[in-house]
């Protein structure tokens, strides 16, 4: 197999490929499961595989885990904190966050939340993975991790990532009973 075809591809995404990505440059379904079973890509979810040579890495395992849970999947709460390059646990599991509730797909080892607040959901890229945006994440991550908001806050006002002001104003877009993360 002819790996060139794949092989810039996978450098502009982490060493990863998908299926619909490697059918778009002509590798056909037999040649890509003959790779997985030589070991020429290792598969990590179904329909997406890591180069062989590839270093495993968060931005590879957060952007396998976003791909892995469909379409309109984008990293959030924990991980979308570490992309947004406030201090994380290295053992934070990996969660991705869909637009809607249609989804059926529950990736092996990925948290996959359903919100209802379906408010402030255009994905960001960060390292070149989709990605909440910074007033959503920290939201989202008092949902999960009440007692990091803080920190987060302080480092995401220190790097003017966010303002207050736009603190304050999310606030108040999503504060209402029964929404997890707002006390935080």
């Amino acid at each position: 197999m002819r790996l060139e075809r794949l092989d810039s591809f996978a450098r502009r995404h982490h060493g990863l490929i998908t299926a619909s990505a490697a059918s778009a440059a002509g590798v056909s379904r037999s040649t890509w499961y003959r790779a997985i079973a030589s070991g020429q890509f290792e598969l990590l979810h179904p329909n997406v595989v890591r180069l062989w040579g590839s270093p495993d890495t968060f931005e590879q395992r957060a952007l396998a885990g976003v791909w892995a849970a469909g379409r309109s999947a984008m990293s959030s709460h924990r991980t979308a904190a570490r992309l947004w390059r406030v201090d994380r646990p290295e053992d934070d599991p990996i969660e991705v966050l869909l637009d809607g509730r249609r989804h059926n797909t529950q990736p092996q080892g990925v948290i996959v939340h359903r919100p209802r607040d379906l408010l402030d959901l255009r994905p960001i890229m960060r390292a070149q993975i989709p990605t909440t945006n910074p007033l959503r994440m920290l939201l989202d991550l008092g949902a999960v991790d009440p007692d990091a908001v803080e920190g987060a806050m302080i480092d995401l006002i220190a790097a003017r990532v966010v303002s207050p002001a736009a603190i304050q104003g999310a606030l108040f877009r999503h504060a209402r009973r029964g929404r997890n993360g707002i006390t935080p």
